[in-house]
C-alpha cells in the first residue's frame, strides 16, 4: 500500500438539512466556534500534510458551503506547494450561488449528494423542501464546466431503491457520473433502511443492455465504475459495507477542530488543532510520519462498527 496521499478535510460540523441516515433525531451539540480551525490554520496544516505526501484535498462538512467564503479557502489550498487537486463534497443547496467563484478559485471537481429525483422523497430523506436548490446546484456545476461532476446517491431500502433506472437515465441525459453508496451505520440513526448495491447490476443490465467495467475515473477513490455500452453513461458503486475496500485505502481525515483520523471508524489519532495552537509543529510533523507508517495497521482491521458519530467527519 502506498502512503496516504488524500485528505478529507471537514471545515464545519453544521449542515442545512437533516438527512435521516446522517443526523440523529435528538438535539445536536455543535463544536464551539472558537474550537473550529480558521482558514489560515487549515491552510498551514495542509502544508504539513503536503510535506508528508498528501496531494489531494477534499473539502467536506457537515455541509461546507454553510461556512462563509469557501472559495478563498479553495484558492489558499490550491496555492499550497505539493497539493495537486482540491475538490468539494456538498449537498448542492448553496452551490449555484458559489460555483462561479469556486471555479475561479481553482476547484477541480465537485461531488453533489442527491438521493432522489422526486421532491416528495427529498422532503422525507432530508427534512427539507430544498430539492429545487439542490438540483439547481447540479445544473450550475455542469454549466460552469467543472470537470467530472459526480452525484452521490445513498441507497435507502423502501425509499429510493426503485430509482436506480431513473438515475442511470439522469446520468445519460446530463453527463454526470452517478454513484450508488451503501449506507454506513451512524450512531443514533435508524438503520432499518440500509441496503446493499450488489443486486442493482442485473437490473441495470435488464433495463439498459450491456455495460463494461472501467478501470478508473478522475478522483475515483474506492468506487467501482461501469460504462453503458449504448450511450457511454458512467455509473459506479461505493460498496463500503458489502465490498470492504479498507486494504487499499489511501485516505486520512481531519475534522473541523483538527482531530486526525486514519479511518472513518477509528478513534482520533492526534489533535493537530491543539498542537498547532501550541506552536508545536515538530510534534505534528513527527505524528504525520508515524501515521503514514501506521496506516497499514488500520487498513487491515476491515472494521465497520456501529459507533460512527454524526458531525464534522465529512461524507
Amino acid at each position: 500500500m502506498n502512503r496516504p496521499d488524500y485528505l478529507r478535510l471537514s471545515i464545519t460540523d453544521r449542515c442545512n438539512i437533516r438527512c435521516l441516515y446522517c443526523r440523529p433525531e435528538h438535539a445536536e451539540s455543535f463544536r464551539p466556534a472558537e474550537c473550529v480551525l480558521t482558514y489560515e490554520e487549515i491552510t498551514r496544516l495542509a502544508g504539513l500534510f503536503a510535506d508528508a505526501g498528501v496531494r489531494h484535498i477534499r473539502i467536506t462538512g457537515g455541509e461546507p458551503l454553510v461556512r462563509r467564503d469557501v472559495p478563498s479557502l479553495v484558492a489558499s489550498l490550491k496555492a499550497v506547494p505539493g497539493i495537486r487537486e482540491v475538490t468539494l463534497t456538498t449537498n448542492g443547496i448553496a452551490l449555484a450561488r458559489h460555483i462561479g467563484e469556486l471555479k475561479k478559485a481553482g476547484l477541480d471537481r465537485v461531488n453533489i449528494s442527491l438521493d432522489t429525483l422526486k421532491k416528495e422523497r427529498y422532503q422525507r430523506i432530508t427534512g427539507s423542501d430544498l430539492w429545487d436548490s439542490a438540483f439547481a446546484g447540479v445544473m450550475a456545476a455542469l454549466d460552469a464546466g467543472i470537470g467530472g461532476v459526480k452525484v452521490n446517491v445513498v441507497l435507502l431500502k423502501g425509499i429510493n431503491g426503485d430509482e436506480t433506472a431513473d438515475f442511470i437515465t439522469f446520468a445519460s441525459r446530463y453527463g454526470v457520473i452517478v454513484r450508488f453508496i451503501e449506507m454506513y451505520e451512524v450512531k443514533g440513526c435508524n438503520q432499518d433502511n440500509a441496503c446493499y448495491s450488489f443486486p442493482l447490476l442485473p437490473a441495470i443490465k435488464r433495463d439498459f443492455g450491456g455495460y463494461e467495467p472501467i478501470d478508473s475515473v478522475a478522483g475515483s477513490g474506492p468506487a467501482v465504475y461501469y460504462r453503458l455500452k449504448g450511450n457511454g453513461a458512467i455509473f459506479g458503486f461505493i460498496n463500503g459495507v458489502s465490498g470492504n475496500f479498507c486494504a487499499g485505502c489511501n485516505r486520512l481525515r481531519m475534522n473541523c477542530t483538527g482531530e486526525v483520523f486514519p479511518c472513518l471508524f477509528s478513534e482520533p489519532y492526534a489533535d493537530f488543532g491543539q498542537l498547532f495552537r501550541k506552536g508545536d509543529l515538530a510534534a505534528i510533523k513527527k505524528t504525520l510520519i508515524e501515521l503514514s507508517n501506521d496506516k497499514k495497521r488500520f487498513n487491515k482491521k476491515n472494521c465497520l462498527p456501529s459507533h460512527l458519530e454524526m458531525g464534522c467527519m465529512g461524507g
